[in-house]
């Protein structure tokens, strides 16, 4: 973006936060003010509205507009009166406690390590708790993945199986039973995992399934869509990851063009649950759309707690004993299984209630 310019965006992407320093406000359709973004704007001193419904089809680029953040309006032109005002200032500001905690906070909230890719994003540049929790979790998740590129890999035991899932486990404590561990393949019958056991029954009661016949647009959408040049065969056997314990699964799937994450914790009462996110996809937008709704409405049947927006979505189960988690953790493994390629035939809104119903009454699966 170029310097004072108003960044109109439909999510709320942490990549945004590298263009901190040079937009004058933004404005974006999804997100939150609790955002990663969010939070990046308010240390640089951006203003930024957050849920701003159909903000991208009305703002057209290269008009000029005054964006006032405290109430959350975004007004034509230049207005000299709301760029010169500021909000008043709050008597508490001044009182002791007040000033204590903003020395404090200066410790925690700020954050300074914008972009991994910047020379800054060392150890030694946190100087706040903010710093050092984002320096760690960027550095985890890449080592993650990174050990995908090491091929003597001792960490992560590789799964073998009937289904052509490339799934390696990392196993924190009981995630496998301690004849496995001195393998770097292992077996399903090889997991200890409470949820991951549960999870894979699931995967495995409905096998390895292609999509129901594709048609044209669904599969051109997909061409075009990742580039002419891009192995599609290959990026639908990627490497995917699991953290595992007795008790925990952290299950990161990278399944063709989307990416889901499954977590699950089966413990007391009070601390189990199990959820699941799931982004993206290969077709056009308007078909991963209506595969995420497919989602939605299975797991809102099966009473998950369901968010979802455009190709996203978020969805929990908790406060269950853990006999039925575990019952939903194998639907969620069935549902993963069916709809892993879905959005290539989404081809109209009417296949969302369609499928749905052909899964809950096929017994949560799909005939082919």
């Amino acid at each position: 973006a170029p310097p004072g310019a108003v960044l109109v965006a439909r999510r709320a992407l942490p990549e945004y936060g590298v263009a901190a320093d040079r937009a004058a406000a933004m404005v974006c359709e999804a997100g939150s003010v609790t955002s990663h973004l969010a939070t990046i704007l308010r240390e640089a001193g951006v203003p930024a509205i957050f849920g701003a419904k159909d903000a991208t089809r009305l703002l057209s680029p290269g008009v000029e507009v005054t964006v006032d953040a405290l109430y959350g309006n975004v007004y034509e032109g230049r207005i000299e009166e709301l760029l010169k005002a500021s909000p008043p200032e709050s008597p508490a500001r001044h009182s002791r406690p007040r000033q204590a905690l903003e020395t404090v906070l200066q410790h925690i909230t700020p954050l300074h390590l914008l972009d991994p890719r910047a020379g800054n994003f060392v150890p030694e540049c946190c100087t706040t708790l903010h710093d050092i929790t984002r320096f760690a979790h960027e550095k985890a998740m890449g080592e993650m993945f990174r050990i995908s590129d090491v091929s003597q890999d001792t960490l992560a035991r590789r799964l073998v199986s009937n289904i052509p899932l490339d799934l390696y486990l990392i196993d924190l404590g009981g995630g496998l039973r301690p004849e496995a561990l001195n393998r770097l393949e292992v077996r399903p019958e090889d997991i200890s995992s409470r949820p991951l056991a549960a999870y894979w029954q699931g995967v495995n009661a409905v096998g390895w399934k292609g999509p129901k016949p594709v048609d044209f647009k669904g599969l051109m959408s997909v061409v075009l869509g990742t580039g002419a040049g891009e192995n599609i065969h290959q990026r639908l056997a990627e490497r995917n990851y699991a953290i595992v314990a007795g008790d925990y699964l952290n299950l990161a799937k990278r399944l063709g063009f989307h990416f889901a994450t499954i977590e699950s914790l089966l413990s007391s009462l009070e601390d189990s649950y199990v959820s699941l996110t799931f982004y993206g996809g290969g077709a056009a937008l308007a078909r991963r759309a209506r595969r995420v709704r497919f989602l939605a409405k299975v797991l809102d049947h099966v009473d998950f707690r369901v968010d979802l927006k455009e190709d996203t979505l978020v969805a929990r189960a908790d406060g269950y004993d853990l006999p039925v988690l575990e019952e939903k953790l194998d639907i969620l493994g069935r549902l993963m299984m069916v709809s892993k390629q879905m959005d290539m035939v989404m081809f109209s809104d009417a296949m969302v209630d369609y499928y749905y119903r052909e899964f809950i009454n096929e017994g949560y699966n799909l005939r082919l």
